[in-house]
């Protein structure tokens, strides 16, 4: 597969591009709906006082607070900086999952595929929405909704990278990684309740199919440790927030029903969730995730001494070479053909192991005979594995997909030790025993996750549908990583299917049609994203035009200056379209410390009500 590997580097270019784009776009980013409200807020108060005044006034959201302060405190150039913190860090997280995955699974990909499959999905996540400005450019919303599913990813992708396994190292890693997240997921649980509930069913998820997916016990302890934090810290966080006196008011306030009302809305609940599920389900925008992790799939090979023992990225060799038999016989390490591992027989690399023995060049120095090391050779590339050690037959090697093994990173912490000792690669951590079953129980862990989101949001806002939209995104970063994992099994089984046999022409015809798809997949995303981006434009050309006519009118004297709205996103503005006040009149009016009207017969309020810029 290395014509794919190639095809793969500028399709990752392409969608990296794209996430670029709507990392600029951030620069036209302006305030719209809550920002007005916030804006004001922080220029007479604290972040300490913010905080206080939300948890005891407002939504008891303490760690949703703290992030809106930190945003809203830099004036309008926060708003433009959110949008890059957002591409940047959920592109990273991603990318960083992916390799971690990958590795604990004991297999290694080409970087330009890790990179392709997480800007696809992150591509995937901000775009194939009903609102996509919200999601990737208004902070206000997206840090309640948006936010906490990029803290989540990273918060678990860091702690992959932790000692998880063995000795003192990977106790203290165990415990590390459980105390982050404990304390992690607490944080994300007061930044969103909705957050919360899914990683809670992700959590249980994990804690009782672990053994479904980690290779040995102690990465079962690992898993099962962090599975236990992750939920107790999200129960810890909803209990916090549904005890604040903030809740309290806004439950008030909002009038959360009880008795047959609230069987009534539950009821209703369901069938918004089964609406919003067809609507998710029948976008074939994410048909580019799933090819993305076919590619992943189809380009990941076993991870062998040599590939764990040195750093690629710092050496510039290609990762589809490997070192001949010849090569090997000879002792000499830069003869290398291109041929994959997998499709050398056991008798050929027990041939190699063993010309590696009478060469004196056997990693590990031992004095064992040729005949011995050759079928311990042979029997690692040719004969079958147990479950345990990570069968590609038995689909042992594939990436898993939800919550990891917390700190079960342990599998490769001492993995030059183990390579020098040995010279064969660390065993894995993840060994999915059976693919088709751990995807059944991912699905459902999803769909129930999403369920009690849309039941949670029904119960409390009732009829307000237009808010339901927005909390997606809660369960969409989950299902795009699922649709990843279905694509990266899909591709371990193709890449089986067509496994080239010895003495017939490889066919790349298969790699070029795939990578065509990928790009045809990527261009459909394109158009959402110019899009989005020109609209921020267009918009934010009109705002600042009318922020200079508003200055000139207040230092003109004016007591009532003339307010155009400038619609984005389907939020609310100081008007609504029909021209009555809305509630964000009021916070304008905060803002710039007078009472602001529609111009009386204006023929540019109706155009701009007419031509307002909807994404």
């Amino acid at each position: 597969m290395k014509a794919l590997a190639r095809y793969a580097a500028p399709l990752a270019g392409f969608a990296t591009a794209l996430l670029a784009l709507l990392a600029v776009g951030g620069a036209w980013v302006r305030p719209a709906a809550d920002d007005w409200c916030y804006q004001t807020n922080m220029r007479t108060m604290s972040v300490r006082q913010f905080v206080h005044f939300l948890y005891q006034d407002s939504n008891g959201r303490a760690g949703n607070a703290v992030l809106l302060a930190w945003v809203h405190g830099l004036g309008p150039l926060g708003l433009q900086l959110y949008p890059v913190v957002v591409v940047a860090l959920l592109l990273g997280s991603l990318w960083l999952l992916v390799a971690r995955l990958t590795r604990l699974a004991g297999r290694h990909a080409p970087v330009a595929v890790q990179l392709l499959t997480a800007a696809t999905a992150s591509l995937v996540f901000l775009l194939v929405c009903p609102q996509p400005y919200q999601t990737t450019y208004w902070a206000s919303g997206g840090i309640s909704h948006t936010v906490p599913a990029v803290l989540s990813t990273a918060l678990v992708a860091a702690v992959l990278c932790l000692p998880g396994r063995r000795g003192r190292a990977g106790l203290l890693g165990r415990w590390t990684a459980a105390l982050v997240l404990l304390l992690g997921f607490a944080f994300i649980a007061l930044v969103s309740e909705a957050m919360a509930l899914v990683v809670g069913v992700l959590a249980v998820a994990l804690w009782l199919r672990a053994g479904d997916v980690c290779a040995d016990r102690p990465a079962r302890r690992a898993a099962r440790l962090g599975a236990l934090a992750a939920a107790v810290g999200s129960a810890g966080g909803l209990l916090v927030e549904y005890l604040s006196p903030g809740m309290h008011a806004r439950s008030a306030g909002l009038g959360v029903p009880h008795g047959a009302e609230l069987l009534h809305r539950l009821r209703d609940g369901v069938v918004t969730w089964v609406g919003d599920l067809a609507a998710t389900v029948s976008s074939w925008d994410y048909a580019a995730v799933v090819l993305a992790g076919v590619v992943l799939g189809l380009t990941s090979r076993r991870l062998t001494a040599e590939t764990a023992s040195r750093p690629r990225l710092l050496r510039g060799a290609t990762p589809w070479a490997r070192p001949t038999p010849t090569a090997l016989s000879a002792g000499a390490a830069d003869t290398t053909e291109p041929e994959r591992t997998e499709d050398l027989t056991p008798a050929h690399v027990g041939a190699a192991a063993g010309g590696r023995v009478a060469a004196g060049t056997d990693d590990s120095g031992a004095t064992a005979t040729a005949d011995a090391d050759a079928l311990a050779a042979g029997q690692a590339v040719g004969a079958a594995p147990t479950a345990a050690a990570g069968s590609p037959d038995s689909g042992a090697d594939a990436p898993t997909v939800g919550p990891a093994p917390a700190g079960a990173a342990g599998a490769d912490a001492g993995g030059a030790a183990t390579v020098a000792a040995t010279g064969d690669a660390p065993p894995p951590a993840l060994a999915v025993r059976s693919p088709l079953r751990l995807l059944l129980w991912a699905t459902a862990a999803v769909l129930l996750g999403s369920l009690l989101v849309t039941e949670l949001v029904q119960a409390v806002f009732g009829s307000w549908i237009w808010y339901m939209v927005r909390t997606w995104n809660d369960w969409r970063l989950p299902y795009t990583l699922l649709l990843a994992g279905v694509g990266v099994a899909a591709g371990r089984l193709l890449g089986k299917a067509v496994a080239p046999v010895p003495g017939v022409p490889r066919r790349r015809g298969a790699a070029a049609l795939l990578s065509a798809l990928v790009g045809f997949a990527l261009v459909g995303l394109a158009q959402p994203a110019v899009a989005v981006v020109h609209q921020t434009r267009v918009r934010a050309h009109h705002w600042d035009a009318q922020q200079r006519q508003l200055e000139a009118q207040i230092r003109a004297g004016a007591k009532n200056p003339t307010y155009v709205p400038s619609y984005i996103g389907r939020m609310r503005d100081a008007y609504t379209r029909s021209g009555r006040p809305d509630w964000v009149a009021s916070c304008i009016d905060d803002y710039y410390g007078t009472h602001i009207r529609l111009p009386a017969h204006s023929t540019d309020w109706l155009n701009q009500v007419q031509n307002a810029p909807i994404p």
